[in-house]
């Protein structure tokens, strides 16, 4: 069955997502390529750590990582909107594979810059941020509309089963006889990946407009200038981006200062953010052809303040568990219908430039709210920063109501 007779497909004819081989060949790469970025982000911080002793170098590699996202996202996503999406992603993969080998080398032969480790890992994020736009874009292609919804989830469980399996793999990394070798296991497993590409078939390139390059950028902004709904939407989800950052930044110092919890207890309950988010995958494709989306929206932004609030009064492993479980479960709903929309309502020859900048939006103030939170907490204590998480997003769940949004079907 072609893209194009997907599209038109009656309802009772589409069946699932696991029936349209292209959706698998993504899902099975993303699934490959989560793991292998799992064991880089174990493994690279604790090679840093060794070499330098700093956590300076290691907070500016981190910081470094976020720049691509902040920076590149729109011409990622112009790029993405011109070129064929397969070929775009299989360079990405490439280029990473190729990257991670010589990371390798340069610690196998000690010729260590540390400039270059920032360089790399600029590439690196940008690469991946790229390999992230293009399966964004082909999932319209790949899979009908009216499933879209249930794609997101089940791409959404691969992030939440690593999230699950972190504690096993960070056991893994630390058990490795030299930590470089988690380098060419996500090597190994990007490299995979990118054979398993190679079986994606089916329509991944939408001819381009014969605009140039800031055609096509003026082009993206004002499709999300129009779409306002969407346009009305980013502004609301980069706000309550904030908000999690700022509950998300201050869980391992609660766990540490406050609950007294040894690293392999904190690993056991952060876990349960997870487990939330394993839950949400499963439900939300129910869930959203049960009720309207503006509405199941609006009703998550409230559980997730409600969460939040739990935080601020946990006095228990219990309740710090409880808060991490119900904040992955209620999260991972809303942005899953987040990206459903998107995609659905976005036309496919711009749905790259479109997901590019709404992307970029969605953590515009993510840096900033993760810095106060650092702040706040030292100023009144780590407690009233979940408190602040809960207002701000008990504030915008109120003004979401008060918009079209709390209405969108």
């Amino acid at each position: 069955m072609t893209s194009t007779q997907t599209d038109v497909a009656q309802p009772q004819q589409l069946g699932t997502v696991w029936r349209y081989r292209s959706f698998l060949v993504v899902f099975f790469t993303a699934a490959l390529i989560g793991v292998g970025n799992k064991v880089y982000a174990l493994a690279l911080p604790l090679i840093l750590y060794d070499l330098t002793q700093s956590s300076v170098v290691m907070g500016t590699m981190r910081a470094i990582e976020y720049l691509p996202n902040l920076l590149l996202a729109l011409f990622i996503g112009v790029v993405a909107d011109r070129v064929n999406r397969k070929h775009f992603m299989l360079s990405a993969i490439s280029i990473q594979v190729v990257l991670l080998l010589v990371l390798y080398g340069m610690l196998k032969t000690e010729q260590v810059y540390i400039g270059m480790f920032y360089l790399i890992g600029f590439v690196l994020m940008t690469c991946n941020y790229s390999y992230e736009n293009a399966k964004t874009t082909i999932i319209k292609h790949v899979v009908p509309t009216p499933l879209l919804t249930s794609a997101n989830a089940k791409l959404a469980l691969i992030a939440t089963l690593v999230s699950v399996m972190g504690p096993a793999f960070s056991g893994f990394v630390l058990m490795l006889s030299d930590l470089q070798s988690g380098l060419l296991i996500t090597a190994g497993a990007l490299f995979i990946g990118l054979i398993a590409m190679f079986a994606l078939e089916g329509p991944t390139h939408t001819k381009p407009d014969k605009g140039t390059f800031w055609q096509d950028f003026k082009e993206g902004c004002r499709e999300l200038y129009r779409n306002r709904l969407l346009w009305s939407l980013t502004l609301i989800v980069a706000c309550t981006s904030a908000a999690e950052g700022m509950y998300s930044a201050m869980i391992v110092y609660f766990g540490k200062e406050t609950m007294n919890l040894d690293s392999s207890t904190l690993g056991l309950v952060l876990c349960f953010s997870g487990l939330g988010g394993l839950v949400a995958s499963l439900v939300v494709d129910t869930w959203r052809k049960r009720y309207r989306t503006g509405r199941l929206m609006g009703t998550m932004m409230l559980l997730v303040s409600l969460s939040f609030l739990l935080m601020y009064v946990a006095d228990s492993i219990w309740l710090m568990a409880l808060s991490l479980f119900l904040e992955g479960w209620f999260s991972t709903v809303y942005v899953i219908c987040v990206l459903a929309h998107r995609q659905e309502s976005t036309p496919s020859r711009l749905i790259g430039r479109v997901a590019g900048l709404t992307g970029s939006m969605y953590k515009l103030a993510l840096p900033f709210a993760i810095y106060a939170a650092g702040y706040l907490a030292e100023w009144i204590g780590v407690a009233y920063v979940f408190l602040g998480s809960a207002l701000l997003n008990f504030l915008l769940f109120i003004l979401f109501t008060r918009l079209p949004l709390w209405q969108m079907k």
